[in-house]
């Protein structure tokens, strides 16, 4: 027993040594991302809504302004995902499959999120309470998911 629980501990151990050492290494590219997440949100906000403004990182929508800032890059969940697939998986083709579908999939379902704040700020107003919201619950949802998803896709491979 003693056994098992060292080989689990180390798994676990080298799990968050990823996380952090891929987050620091992406925490680079958060900057640059703002404005480019902003554009892409501001693209699919425009769709659904009308007198819509971007200027920079801003969204200005009619009832509300949406402040794209680098934690909205989504590069922790991205980050805790890559540690997932470096740990869990063994071989060369699967790193880089499930590397790009997770970076792929957490992105677009952040701009998701974004589009989605925006939205529900926009109508009902109380954007923060929206956006805590929708976070609390998009993050473990879109993790599950993803791991869920790529678990499936794997076996394909």
């Amino acid at each position: 027993m003693d056994k098992k629980f060292n080989e689990h501990f180390l798994i676990i151990l080298k799990y968050f040594t990823y996380s952090y050492i891929i987050y620091h290494i992406l925490c680079h590219f958060e900057s640059h991302l703002t404005n480019f997440i902003a554009y892409q949100s501001y693209l699919l906000l425009k769709l659904l809504l009308n007198d819509i403004i971007l200027i920079q990182n801003l969204v200005y929508l009619p009832n509300t302004i949406i402040s794209i800032t680098e934690p909205c890059t989504g590069m922790i969940l991205i980050s805790i995902l890559l540690a997932y697939i470096l740990t869990v998986e063994n071989r060369l083709k699967y790193y880089v499959f499930g590397s790009l579908f997770c970076i792929l999939l957490i992105y677009l379902g952040n701009i998701f999120r974004i589009v989605i704040i925006g939205i529900l700020a926009n109508t009902f107003g109380n954007g923060e309470y929206i956006h805590n919201t929708i976070g609390f619950v998009f993050f473990p949802t879109i993790t599950i998911f993803t791991i869920l998803l790529w678990s499936k896709i794997r076996k394909r491979l």
